[in-house]
């Protein structure tokens, strides 16, 4: 299938992304001085912008992409996860399976940005475990929607949603009725069984996973080329997208050879997100027909539009359309709500 085919295709993908949704959270304004209490710049905060974050945000990137979104997640009772909901909903992404644990505290980063420039974050949430009555409601909800979606997006930061007895239940559905199932995890062996069709590591992630550390000097390229047949082995997956930072990414298929795809170099506080952007996409281009090479690129692709915009956001269907077909339209929108007036 060509590209043109894959957007005419996935609308109709129905996607569930299951993992640990966060709240990014933008507190920006001006630094014109220095702070009287130590040696810091004091912004004066002028807008405050909240976006889903982490699974969250591979969940608002599906829907921007124009596939049915829902996000299967657990967030806090408290109103980090009233703004989480919200956020989501926003972005058009179903929350009737967004669950809620009582004395559970919402992931949440939340980043000072003064003059275009991060200065701090600081993070809040609970990252253990979900309860065990969390994690019963969390596997009978994914039984309920395994049999109406298309796909599963796994986005896993270790953050206590997907516990081994979710991961069990994930692999006994798969194995059952098999779906494209697509991973992000700092974890991937604990995948090896589940039965998946594509994983996304960075660099670092797929170089612990061949227990290469490099003695801290950079990985050559010719070295990762070499990486496919051990990395499709210690995962299990049809398909490894190592994502490389400014050298784009490296798609690797079962008895195939590896395929290259080049990036453009941004700063890092420009790629927030973009990691979330390409998972979304790589997934929808799988399960919409695409072949592994022409799913990197449109990944990769959405990734770079992602980059061109403030704050965590989301790539568009249109946008992507226009990006790879040639036409250069593309809009400046971002996932959630424009700037509001900030009110300590």
């Amino acid at each position: 299938m060509d590209v043109s085919g894959v957007f005419d295709a996935i609308s109709g993908i129905r996607t569930v992304v299951l993992g640990e949704a966060m709240l990014d959270v933008y507190l920006e304004g001006a630094a014109g001085r220095i702070c009287q209490e130590a040696p810091v710049p004091a912004v004066a905060v002028a807008r405050r912008n909240e976006f889903p974050g982490g699974a969250a945000n591979v969940a608002a990137n599906v829907a921007g992409l124009g596939s049915a979104a829902i996000c299967l997640a657990v967030r806090g009772d408290d109103p980090e996860g009233a703004l989480l909901e919200q956020a989501l909903q926003s972005a058009g992404v179903s929350t009737e399976h967004l669950l809620w644990e009582r004395g559970r505290r919402t992931l949440t980063k939340n980043r000072v940005v003064a003059d275009g420039q991060i200065l701090v974050r600081f993070d809040q949430g609970d990252v253990a475990a979900i309860s065990s009555a969390s994690q019963r409601a969390l596997i009978d909800r994914l039984a309920e929607v395994f049999d109406r979606c298309d796909l599963i997006i796994v986005s896993d930061y270790g953050y206590g949603v997907l516990t081994p007895s979710v991961l069990a239940a994930l692999a006994a559905l798969q194995s059952q009725s098999p779906r494209f199932v697509v991973v992000d995890s700092k974890n991937l062996r604990r995948y090896r069984d589940v039965g998946v069709t594509a994983v996304k590591p960075n660099r670092a992630q797929a170089a612990q996973l061949l227990e290469q550390s490099g003695d801290g000097c950079p990985i050559e390229m010719a070295t990762v080329l070499s990486w496919g047949a051990p990395l499709i082995a210690a995962t299990g997956a049809e398909i490894v997208a190592v994502t490389l930072d400014c050298d784009g990414a490296v798609i690797f298929q079962r008895d195939c050879p590896p395929q290259r795809i080049a990036a453009q170099p941004v700063p890092n506080s420009r790629a927030i997100g973009a990691g979330d952007t390409f998972l979304a996409a790589l997934g929808i281009a799988l399960a919409s027909g695409a072949d592994a090479r022409i799913a990197g690129q449109i990944a990769a692709a959405a990734a770079r539009i992602v980059t061109r915009k403030d704050g965590t956001a989301a790539c568009r269907h249109r946008e992507l359309r226009d990006e790879l077909l040639g036409r250069q339209t593309l809009g400046s929108e971002m996932v959630y709500v424009p700037n509001k007036p900030y009110h300590p």
